[in-house]
């Protein structure tokens, strides 16, 4: 999967990151880059492979908890473009 992000002002240390994992069983979980701070557009891919049997993948935007004293997040995040292309094994 490819998608680009871009991002303005992000604060504290637990950024946000696209996440990608199995629908209602185990088997797959992915995680991308973690955005904080100012970038311009820039393209990451998660490469997964859903598990035997696995109907259905969730993608979702996500941010873990912070214990710093000024974890408050600010900013903005832009995502655009998500891809899926199938590979041939």
């Amino acid at each position: 999967m490819k998608y680009r992000y871009k991002s303005t002002g992000i604060t504290t240390d637990q950024g946000p990151f696209v996440e990608v994992y199995a629908y209602n069983m185990k088997g797959l979980h992915k995680t991308g880059k973690m955005i904080t701070g100012t970038n311009d557009w820039r393209q990451e891919t998660i490469a997964f492979m859903p598990p035997e049997d696995c109907h259905a993948v969730v993608i979702r935007l996500r941010r873990l908890p912070s214990n710093r004293f000024d974890c408050n997040i600010e900013g903005t995040v832009y995502l655009d473009n998500f891809k899926l292309n199938i590979l041939n094994e």
